[in-house]
């Protein structure tokens, strides 16, 4: 495994991490308690993982020509890995799209439904790689 798989495996790990953490945070808070706060438990995984993928990108870029030198490698691997990582952005990039079109009323409920929509997406994103196991 190059070091560019490495890296790349721990961002995906790290996401999933996040999102176990998120989980379990949720979990401990009484389904009574304020919806704001889990709202903004919400926003701290989401900006979590847009940061992780982030940081992913620019090893990316860093990492190409390491990838073309390296003639024994597991391509299948390399590839889910590259997928789930951009879709994963792309389900997050289009979360904030839709966040920016909402209207002021109501705004903290969709805002909420929105973040659940994108987060159980990138669960599902990352159980077809095998990199997530639910609580």
């Amino acid at each position: 495994m190059t070091n560019y798989e490495k890296k790349e495996e721990h961002a995906i790990e790290k996401i999933a991490d996040t999102l176990l953490k998120l989980e379990k945070t949720l979990s401990k808070l009484d389904s009574t308690e304020n919806k704001v706060t889990v709202f903004i438990e919400q926003e701290k995984a989401i900006h979590e993982i847009k940061k992780i993928v982030k940081e992913a990108k620019k090893i990316d870029k860093f990492n190409d020509k390491e990838l073309e030198k390296e003639e024994k490698r597991d391509i299948a691997s390399i590839e889910k890995s590259q997928v789930a990582l951009a879709d994963i952005e792309k389900n997050f990039d289009h979360l904030d799209r839709t966040l920016e079109k909402l209207d002021d009323s109501n705004t903290r409920v969709k805002s909420y439904v929105e973040q659940e929509k994108a987060i159980h997406e990138a669960k599902k994103i990352l159980k077809n790689i095998d990199k997530y196991n639910a609580l």
